[in-house]
């Protein structure tokens, strides 16, 4: 069970003793905790030796598995975590997992700085006769971890069962098919100030329905958003930096129209190719901005004859071949509104 402290104060001219208070662990052991005068916010979970393997050490606590990364060699040091698991403990169990500001462990603290590839640990422990039940993950609220700063690679790729994952602001990383084939319905990334870049196939595959880009981000990649059928929401904040946005990056959404910020200057091949609903495409900006659209970075798929309503706003728009279609035929649109229509006039129908 997870503590939270407040400050204690012990206001007397002698020594004043506080007791050490009982403490019920996830797994049900009984541990004693020592109160200190630490910040009202912060929580811990006592941690357990779970296996050593190569040499590296691995601990459990409230339903995760951690592997110290860098050890607390004395009592006053901090050590540093990586999650890699789920404990059998909380196998099949449908609760939220919340990590806490920090994990104690033999008596020393130790924060919780990366997520690394579930994927990979679980195989790592079934080779050596450990389970880890990654699979039966459904909802992870990480908000209290504030030293938590990067989500690897594929850290959650192809769990179906995790449906929810709330972060906390210090992220600045996640890695590519982080939460690719997962189930995730929505993910908050509005306050992560410090993601830059949206890197590939992180939520490819999964039934997202909105997202929001966050300001700082310059970089969408490959296939970032790709067959999430149910994604019909995209936006941006409106003091966007986004720069380029990468092959298939939304292929195969349910998007239906979407506003591309001024700062974006490269839309690259099949971005938003199979967009089936896709209806309106704005393109926000000025005199002095100017945009690339490479080849399908608009298209429908064959058979699909609904022609987009372009709203452009840049007098500097070049097009490679067939942006809006598989043949000079088809590379056409509806129609062009807004203040600079003559960079798409040859293409309404």
């Amino acid at each position: 069970m997870r503590k939270s402290f407040k400050a204690i104060i012990c206001a007397a001219s002698a020594a004043v003793v506080c007791a050490a208070p009982t403490v019920t662990t996830f797994a049900g052991v009984t541990a004693n905790t020592a109160i200190t005068a630490e910040a009202a916010s912060e929580t811990y979970d006592t941690a357990y030796h779970f296996a050593t393997i190569d040499g590296r050490k691995y601990v459990y606590a409230n339903g995760l598995i951690y592997q110290i990364y860098k050890p607390a060699s004395t009592p006053s040091s901090v050590g540093e975590l990586k999650i890699v698991g789920v404990h059998p403990s909380a196998a099949g169990k449908n609760y939220t997992l919340k990590t806490p500001t920090y994990i104690k462990y033999e008596f020393r603290r130790y924060d919780i700085i990366e997520i690394d590839s579930f994927d990979y640990y679980t195989k790592l422990f079934s080779n050596n006769n450990f389970r880890s039940f990654s699979d039966s993950l459904k909802s992870l609220d990480l908000t209290n971890s504030t030293k938590l700063n990067k989500i690897h690679n594929a850290a959650f790729y192809n769990i179906k069962s995790l449906t929810d994952v709330k972060l906390p602001s210090t992220i600045t990383y996640l890695g590519s098919n982080a939460f690719q084939n997962t189930g995730l319905k929505s993910i908050d990334l509005s306050y992560c100030k410090g993601i830059t870049h949206i890197y590939g196939y992180l939520f490819a595959n999964t039934p997202l329905q909105s997202i929001t880009i966050p300001s700082n981000v310059t970089y969408i990649y490959d296939g970032a958003f790709k067959d999430c059928t149910l994604l019909k929401t995209v936006s941006f904040a409106s003091n966007s930096n986004l720069k380029t946005i990468y092959q298939n990056a939304f292929k195969n959404t349910a998007i239906t129209e979407v506003s591309i910020p001024s700062t974006v200057t490269d839309i690259k091949a099949a971005a938003f190719l199979d967009c089936n609903a896709l209806s309106k495409v704005t393109f926000l900006g000025s005199n002095s901005n100017s945009i690339r659209l490479r080849t399908y970075s608009f298209t429908k798929s064959k058979g699909i004859n609904k022609p987009l309503t372009i709203y452009n706003y840049r007098s500097n728009v070049q097009f490679e071949r067939n942006v809006f279609g598989y043949t000079d035929a088809e590379n056409k649109i509806a129609n062009v509104y807004g203040t600079y229509r003559s960079p798409f006039s040859s293409y309404v129908k």
